[in-house]
């Protein structure tokens, strides 16, 4: 037997392996991101795939590829536009290599998923494998939507290959006018199968409602009612009324949808207009990051430097996003216009072509099918988030096109060629193995961060750091990783800060400053890094300096992130402790300078965010502070307007009405009681109640409340001497002490 053949068997093995399991493909041990799951499948495959295809053709002596120039020319822009790209990224770690929180947008993956592009658009395809393909990846997706319903309806994540539902919804819809070409042409129990999957789609595209999913099927079925007229003699009339019954029943699900769960799947979408600012900002920069933008997977830091000011007042104020509208208008920020132009020519020339053999009237059944279904993945690509599973579907239809659109050409490799040719292969055999060798780190690295989150949910700090060691170990290149674990540092800190334990809390304090410094020094550009060193100094106030780097901390996060009113948040709340600290100090005038530049700082914040109730609480405390109490109440009130459940606000705000005075021990009580509710176990609101009552001259009332504050702290000697004062009838001033309204 020929051995080419065997090559050949590998090649073809691999391709429909791709098809059919990338889908439904997950780790069942490894409860971890399924989108990196799948990429590093698609990259073993593929590899397969390359040797299956390379090897073929040694064998053979030729190559065959397309005669297409427009193809590769466009095919080889988009990739050197790419290199160039993240040569002058702003952040090439991030730029060249995949990452747990960058898994699609970097040039190794989109390098490989062009490769991939290049390897389809070589095989030869004809109505038969064409309809396999798209048999394949039906079925797939009939599987993953019945996993889909039986997880929804028992409530549990019973099969964890289920990604997000919503995503499942998008990717079904690319193929659902498919199912009914299915439905005809399949026999027996297979007609059977895509007769209930169709339905099933259907019945979970209307649970979820998700508008663009409908839109999506709705436009590949006025296409294929189009364009099908005349084409399918075999099945007539009744393919027709079945497309007419499904577009008739998709624009009355898209306008009357019915809920039947309840508790369904938030879906999170970055505004397109919030994306429109972004690109023009961009654009504003200069001629670099108009044409090359800022790099591969840098998306998360144009967003935070560049933000909209109108996202304040939205849901996505204070998310951080990794991802923006669609993969084409990310593309326009951080890869630039020149890849995002010859990428755009990429993917819109099989338009040209399908036309073109309509007018020659060369094109089948299944081809109409195939390019109604890359459509679909084109307008996601353009429109909509994506994921790798859906980005993978798009190259892979995109190859197929141009592979039946072009004329297959033979090139012969002479022996003179041969060296060049292994040279090559050697070359993608060692990128192949570097890349895998990348997503292996990142997923043990995940796992053990992954293990880590799960003991500290169970509240064991010690084996959440260990776990936490180990990932950063393994995967080196996570901020996030090295962030979480000086944050498990800082939390096992203060669980010994009572324990006058000097030597402990010293090295806890170094691990947790040099774990942040690492995150830092990793992602200088992600404002979490900054603001968390900021929280776990400003938490360290008596160490030296500890103000100071707080302050520098938070100043640097507001330049990164520069429309959030966060830091500026933060920076207030930190001079604000200095003032406290001042005034033990006997430092009066230094502690007024604070609190009016903690003022200055809140009222910027509620400048970028006009209803950030954490910074009116915080000019309440400072108001107080200043002596000057109307001003403190109007600014608390205002905080307990924006969110009245909160236990702080509501406990602070009694006190307020309290110092006020007799006439509003009355008004007090209200927030007390909220406050109570909020938090039952509640020593301070039980006690200030307690305290107005007795003021009020309800000496019984007072004597219940303070025992209800003494059962649930028994250890408080001040309490129970208050009990006992009352119940002999004696004065109980000397020995209240009304805790401050305080920052922290």
């Amino acid at each position: 037997m020929d051995v080419s053949l065997y090559f050949q068997k590998l090649k073809i093995f691999s391709f429909y392996s791709l098809i059919f399991i990338l889908p439904l493909f997950f780790i069942p041990i490894l409860n971890l991101n399924f989108n990196l799951q799948k990429q590093s499948f698609f990259t073993l495959f593929t590899l397969l795939f390359f040797i299956g295809w390379w090897a073929e053709n040694i064998f053979l002596e030729k190559i065959t590829l397309r005669k297409n120039k427009i193809f590769y020319t466009f095919l080889f822009l988009s990739i050197f536009f790419l290199i160039f790209s993240s040569l002058f990224s702003s952040s090439r770690s991030f730029s060249f290599l995949p990452s747990l929180q960058n898994i699609l947008d970097n040039f190794l993956t989109l390098f490989f998923l062009f490769f991939f592009l290049f390897l389809v658009s070589a095989i030869s395809f004809d109505k038969k494998t064409i309809f396999l393909v798209l048999f394949l990846f039906s079925l797939s997706f009939a599987i993953l939507n019945f996993l889909l319903f039986v997880n929804i309806l028992f409530k549990k994540n019973i099969f964890p290959a289920i990604f997000q539902p919503l995503e499942v919804s998008i990717l079904s819809a690319i193929f659902l006018p498919f199912y009914s070409l299915l439905v005809f042409r399949a026999k027996g129990w297979l007609k059977i199968f895509f007769i209930f999957s169709l339905f099933l789609i259907l019945f979970n595209l209307n649970l979820f409602n998700f508008k663009p999913a409908f839109l999506i099927i709705i436009f590949q079925l006025i296409f294929l009612v189009f364009f099908l007229v005349g084409k399918e003699k075999k099945e007539g009339f009744l393919l027709y009324f079945s497309l007419f019954l499904l577009l008739t029943l998709s624009f009355f699900l898209y306008f009357f949808p019915s809920f039947i769960f309840s508790d369904l799947p938030f879906y999170l979408s970055f505004p397109f207009l919030a994306q429109v600012d972004l690109v023009i900002s961009t654009f504003k920069e200069g001629a670099k990051e108009i044409l090359l933008g800022s790099g591969p997977g840098t998306f998360l830091f144009q967003f935070l430097n560049k933000k909209p000011l109108f996202l304040n007042q939205t849901i996505f104020w204070g998310t951080k996003l990794n991802e923006g509208f669609s993969f084409f208008f990310d593309s326009l920020i951080t890869k630039g216009l020149l890849f995002s132009f010859s990428f755009l020519v990429l993917a819109l020339l099989p338009c040209f072509y399908f036309l073109k053999r309509i007018f020659q009237k060369k094109e089948s059944v299944e081809e109409i099918f195939l390019f109604s279904s890359f459509l679909g993945s084109l307008i996601c690509v353009l429109f909509l988030p994506t994921n790798f599973l859906l980005i993978f579907i798009f190259f892979l239809f995109l190859g197929i096109l141009f592979s039946l659109f072009s004329i297959p050409e033979d090139f012969i490799i002479s022996k003179s060629k041969y060296f060049i040719f292994n040279i090559l292969f050697i070359f993608f055999i060692f990128l192949f193995s570097f890349y895998i060798f990348i997503q292996g780190k990142i997923l043990i690295g995940e796992f053990f961060y992954q293990k880590g989150f799960s003991f500290f949910q169970k509240g064991d700090i010690d084996k959440t750091i260990e776990y936490l060691q180990k990932a950063t170990k393994i995967n080196e290149r996570s901020d996030l990783y090295f962030r979480d674990l000086s944050q498990a540092y800082f939390f096992k800190l203060l669980s010994l800060a009572n324990k006058q334990d000097v030597r402990d809390v010293q090295i806890l304090i170094f691990n947790s400053s040099e774990a942040i410094e690492r995150a830092i020094k990793i992602s200088p550009q992600n404002s979490s890094n900054w603001n968390l060193k900021g929280f776990i100094f400003r938490n360290l106030l008596d160490l030296p300096q500890a103000a100071q780097i707080a302050l520098q901390s938070y100043q640097k996060a507001s330049q990164v992130e520069p429309n959030s009113p966060f830091p500026y948040g933060e920076m207030g709340r930190v001079y604000i402790l200095i003032a406290q600290k001042l005034e033990k100090e006997g430092k009066e005038e230094e502690r007024r300078e604070n609190l009016k530049v903690a003022k200055e700082k809140l009222k910027k914040a509620i400048e970028l965010k006009s209803d950030y109730a954490p910074a009116f609480y915080l000019l309440a405390v400072a108001s107080d502070q200043e002596g000057n109490l109307d001003e403190a109440i109007s600014f608390l009130e205002r905080a307990f307007s924006l969110n009245p459940e909160s236990y702080i606000f509501n406990l602070h705000l009694g006190k307020l009405y309290w110092k006020k005075g007799k006439e509003n021990l009355d008004k007090a009580l209200l927030p007390f009681e909220k406050a109570i509710s909020l938090n039952p176990n509640s020593i301070d609101a039980y006690f200030m109640k307690g305290v107005v009552f007795f003021q009020k001259g309800e000496k019984e009332k007072a004597i219940l409340e303070f025992e209800k504050a003494s059962k649930i702290n028994p250890d408080e000697p001040r309490i129970k001497e208050i009990i006992e004062k009352l119940r002999k009838g004696e004065s109980i001033d000397d020995i209240l002490q009304i805790e401050e309204n305080v920052a922290s």
